[in-house]
């Protein structure tokens, strides 16, 4: 999907293109770039600008499957003691975690970045091709903005991002509250050999 600003590139490539094509011979190609050249100027509005590709939230989802299994060895082994075991988990969660908070911070700026865009912009924009192509006022056309395929396919698309900006959060929030308890019991086990080995000198 092109932005806004390709889409002005676009068109005005093919206005030079045209320019340089002979009216009589090339008539039928001239139409048809005319026709392609409609596709990007008639009723098109400025488009979301995610700086996140579906790649980056992939990454989301397999950095908190990797959490989630580390969640799991370190519930398998709570009631072990074992110093070095707490110790791996704590060091194959931090960095993950740290990975996470950077991904989080980029969805949750990408989303309010697009729904100010959206709210704003793109909004006003399809409000006036709608009070233009229908020949009805600002206040009707605000009425039919929501339905129209315009707003309606810019929206639900932000709305994907917004799930993972909701998602990322509260889960990034749960494994760093789990890191703490590793983290916890890290120290209390030390401490627990340590006493072990004082008893044991006595």
């Amino acid at each position: 999907m092109l932005t806004a600003k390709q889409d002005k590139w676009v068109v005005k490539c093919i206005e030079n293109t045209i320019k340089t094509l002979d009216n009589e011979s090339q008539k039928e190609v001239i139409e048809e770039l005319e026709n392609i050249k409609k596709n990007f100027t008639e009723g098109s509005v400025t488009r979301l600008e995610f700086k996140m590709s579906h790649e980056d939230l992939k990454e989301i989802d397999e950095c908190l499957e990797q959490l989630e299994e580390i969640s799991k060895y370190y519930s398998s082994v709570l009631d072990i003691h074992i110093t070095q075991e707490y110790d791996k988990i704590k060091k194959a969660m931090t960095p993950l975690l740290e990975y996470l908070a950077t991904l989080k911070d980029t969805v949750n700026n990408d989303v309010s970045f697009n729904e100010d865009l959206l709210k704003k912009e793109i909004k006003a924009e399809v409000i006036q091709l709608l009070s233009e192509e229908k020949g009805i006022s600002v206040t009707q056309s605000e009425k039919l903005v929501y339905t129209d395929p315009r707003y309606s396919k810019e929206f639900r698309r932000l709305r994907i991002y917004n799930d993972y900006a909701n998602i990322t959060k509260t889960k990034y929030d749960f494994y760093l509250r789990v890191l703490t308890n590793v983290t916890q019991s890290v120290s209390t086990a030390s401490k627990e050999a340590v006493n072990s080995r004082m008893s044991g000198s006595v």
